[in-house]
């Protein structure tokens, strides 16, 4: 009997008692990079289309309009090895007031899974920041 049956998120597929990486010591990144391309290849293509036909496209320009509205503190966290977003990242920090822009070494578009240590560090620094409410 299955004791661990399959769990489904969309289209991929895994089960409970396969690590996910990155959450226990010594899980090292190319354990993670295996689940994550096991995981990928788990995945129809046709689901794949239909995620980023919804988060890919903008029918207008509202929210990029928009930045200058927002009101709460903002941390833009982007990894130095993320070419395609940096400019993003720079433009927003540019266009929300207040604003605080990480760039963290040594790490991609995942940088929370690629430097964990720094991105921790970002994100406790503009909590720490915060006033007490």
């Amino acid at each position: 009997m299955d004791t661990d049956p399959p769990r489904r998120c969309g289209q991929a597929t895994w089960r409970r008692s396969e690590p996910i990486g990155g959450s226990s010591p010594g899980t090292s990144r190319k354990r993670w990079n295996g689940y994550a391309d096991k995981q990928a290849r788990t995945v129809e293509q046709r689901g794949l289309a239909l995620a980023a036909r919804g988060i890919l496209p903008q029918r207008d320009d509202r929210v990029i309009r928009s930045l200058p509205d927002v009101k709460v503190p903002t941390l833009i966290v982007v990894g130095a090895d993320d070419t395609p977003f940096l400019a993003a990242a720079d433009y927003m920090a540019g266009k929300i007031p207040g604003a605080v822009k990480v760039v963290i070494p040594g790490a991609g578009h995942e940088a929370n899974i690629d430097r964990p240590e720094l991105f921790n560090r970002a994100v406790a620094g503009l909590l720490a920041a915060l006033p007490a409410q």
